[in-house]
């Protein structure tokens, strides 16, 4: 039976998973292969860094990918630090160790339990005027994995406003929300999120959040200060929650207040986006990005604003009344 390597990655996103499977004939000595994910963003407290291997063997690469020990290092080889620089000054380094994720979903690789690497403060503090270098150091191997990233620098939302408290989604001209791009940014999202309470008869109450998310946007430029512009039309607020909230007898709810989440990732992340996102031509062969020295993966920024709002009167009379959610059970909130 010939021998096969078998990749399999995991890639961490603001909110999602991506999965690859690959097969590779192997036609040489087997050489070790780190596959290495992490997303910077300095509003985070604790800063997380995923590394596996690809690894070698026969027979099933689902069942292997199950193993725990089949993806993992020893993490007694491993040497993993962020290094911050200013410039060629190195300011500090900020050590990482593992800790064991213990609520992974179940899926093609080992769950519940996954380990995954860490910045070991209480809290620690990345700064956008400094860059990140991730050393990750094979002591059994003898090798050095680097990569390098800078942070997103903060950006403006121009409306909703600053200040405004309440949003109209029932008015027939459709609402914009704008904001000037950020340095170093590339990559936009708007999405929003709609926070909601489930009341049950038994007195017992339910805090629910659903996203509602828009096309993503690409700037022409990382100097910032661009403005971009996502339009909502209101009648699709409410086909939105008609679709995605489940109707239920006999309980009331409430629609709490929406926040408004502008997403930026930095410019190798929109790279990886667009490389991996889903082809629409008969080409099989896609070119691969990685920015891993000595290994496979991706180590890239990312930063987000936000700015929250509650429905007004009459976007609560047609929540509660209109014909896409009076089905629902909403019900006005008690001021």
């Amino acid at each position: 039976m010939s021998r096969t390597l078998k990749y399999i990655t995991l890639f961490i996103l603001s909110f999602s998973f991506w999965q690859c499977e690959t097969d590779v004939d192997l036609n040489a000595e087997w050489q070790d292969i780190p596959v290495v994910y992490g997303l910077l963003n300095q509003q985070d407290k604790v800063h997380y860094i995923r590394i596996n291997r690809a690894f070698l063997g026969e027979g099933d690469a689902i069942q292997m990918a199950s193993n725990l020990d089949s993806i993992t290092y020893d993490p007694n080889d491993l040497d993993v630090q962020l290094l911050e620089y200013n410039g060629e000054n190195l300011i500090r380094a900020i050590p990482l160790d593992t800790t064991m994720v213990h609520n992974v979903d179940s899926g093609i690789f080992s769950y519940p339990d996954q380990i995954i690497y860490r910045t070991q403060a209480p809290s620690v503090k990345l700064s956008d005027d400094y860059n990140y270098r991730l050393e990750i150091y094979n002591s059994k191997l003898n090798k050095y994995i680097e990569s390098e990233t800078e942070l997103i620098k903060d950006f403006s939302i121009k409306r909703p406003l600053a200040g405004q408290t309440f949003v109209n989604y029932t008015s027939q001209f459709p609402a914009e929300v704008v904001w000037r791009t950020a340095e170093n940014g590339r990559l936009y999202q708007l999405s929003i999120r709609i926070f909601y309470t489930n009341y049950f008869t038994d007195g017992t109450q339910q805090q629910k959040a659903l996203d509602w998310k828009f096309s993503q946007q690409t700037s022409t430029s990382l100097n910032g200060g661009n403005e971009m512009t996502t339009e909502i039309i209101g009648q699709q607020f409410y086909v939105f929650l008609q679709n995605a909230v489940p109707e239920i007898p006999n309980i009331e709810r409430t629609l709490d207040s929406v926040r408004y989440i502008v997403s930026v990732a930095n410019d190798n992340y929109n790279t990886y986006i667009k490389v991996n996102e889903p082809s629409n031509t008969i080409i099989q062969e896609r070119p691969e990005f990685s920015n891993i020295s000595n290994g496979i993966g991706l180590f890239a920024s990312r930063y987000y604003k936000s700015r929250s709002l509650f429905l007004n009167s009459d976007s609560q009379d047609s929540l509660v009344n209109g014909q896409y959610t009076r089905n629902l059970n909403f019900k006005k909130p008690i001021p």
